[in-house]
């Protein structure tokens, strides 16, 4: 048993916000009675409409690596018609409504993992997973900003960061990269936290979440996830109360 608008949601019939609205509006009926309580508890074997059409069945659940290049936002569409990571999924997969988890800014490359199946979805934005990046500045920040950073900082937003592991890693001429690890995601951390010290990003790119790893996947290109892969991440979700 599952509520109703969970199972509209993970159907990706529309947005959750339009799903509530059709709930709400009448839109919807269970076993031939329209049902407006959102908290209602359906099953796979009850007969739902949805304006008069019956539920589509569900999609066969898929798991998706991509290596995102810079230039492309984390989005399906966009109302401002930049290109979007939409454009490098193959049709297949489109067709099975993947959607990516979390994001990466426009500026920024790296893996980022879709997929349709909400419940894993849910833990990995919610379970503190590990995201490991590789983060080019401007300059030579001193150890004392450093660990600034390290203990963590106030962003534009008023939200202070959380403590996050920053490791040097070597000089250029004019330049420095370091390896960051956070366990949270807010929009354009990383950029905000050095740009907080005086040493603005000039490259960001994520080479891992938890178990995942950037590693072997083209630019621009995806790797398909099969059960071994997600073996660690079902563990979590099994053991999660997320």
């Amino acid at each position: 048993m599952t509520t109703l608008i969970k199972l509209l949601t993970d159907r990706r019939v529309s947005s959750r916000r339009k799903i509530k609205e059709l709930i709400k509006d009448g839109h919807v009926r269970v076993n031939g009675k329209i049902v407006r309580d959102l908290s209602l508890e359906v099953s796979e074997k009850d007969v739902i409409l949805i304006k008069g059409r019956r539920l589509p069945p569900p999609l066969p659940k898929v798991y998706l690596l991509m290596n995102k290049p810079k230039g492309y936002i984390t989005s399906l569409d966009d109302p401002k018609d930049r290109k979007t990571v939409r454009e490098l999924l193959p049709y297949k997969f489109r067709k099975l409504k993947v959607y990516p988890v979390g994001r990466l800014d426009l500026q920024s490359e790296g893996l980022l993992f879709f997929t349709n199946d909400g419940d894993i979805a849910n833990i990995v934005l919610n379970s503190g997973l590990e995201k490991w990046y590789l983060v080019k500045v401007s300059g030579f920040p001193d150890e004392k900003k450093i660990r600034l950073l390290r203990k963590g900082v106030k962003l534009k937003s008023g939200i202070k960061t959380l403590p996050c592991k920053i490791k040097f890693l070597r000089k250029t001429k004019s330049n420095s990269w370091y390896e960051v690890r956070l366990k949270e995601g807010k929009k354009n951390q990383i950029r905000q936290m050095f740009e907080k010290i005086g040493h603005p990003v000039l490259k960001l790119k994520r080479t891992r979440i938890g178990n995942f790893y950037l590693k072997g996947i083209p630019l621009g290109g995806i790797k398909v996830l099969g059960e071994n892969d997600l073996k660690w991440l079902k563990a979590l979700t099994n053991n999660s109360n997320v």
